[in-house]
């Protein structure tokens, strides 16, 4: 039987780049928010692609997070 918390807490992949050049200007400030818009654009791409595997498209440093917390 599988309990409440025994999924594996998948961290946030370093993304200290990424808010480094877009963080100011589009809001990405911290890690969580960076995550947050990952896996938000990787549902609505899932929603616009159906057919295909979404995780085909994530950058391999992310495919773990995003499949974790799609």
């Amino acid at each position: 039987m599988k309990g409440l918390f025994d999924d594996e807490i998948v961290p946030v992949p370093d993304c200290s780049e990424i808010i480094e050049h877009f963080g100011k200007r589009r809001g990405f400030n911290t890690p969580a928010k960076v995550a947050n818009e990952m896996v938000r654009e990787a549902r609505a791409w899932q929603g616009k692609n159906p057919e295909k595997d979404v995780l085909e498209v994530i950058t391999p440093d992310w495919r773990d997070y995003v499949r974790a917390n799609l």
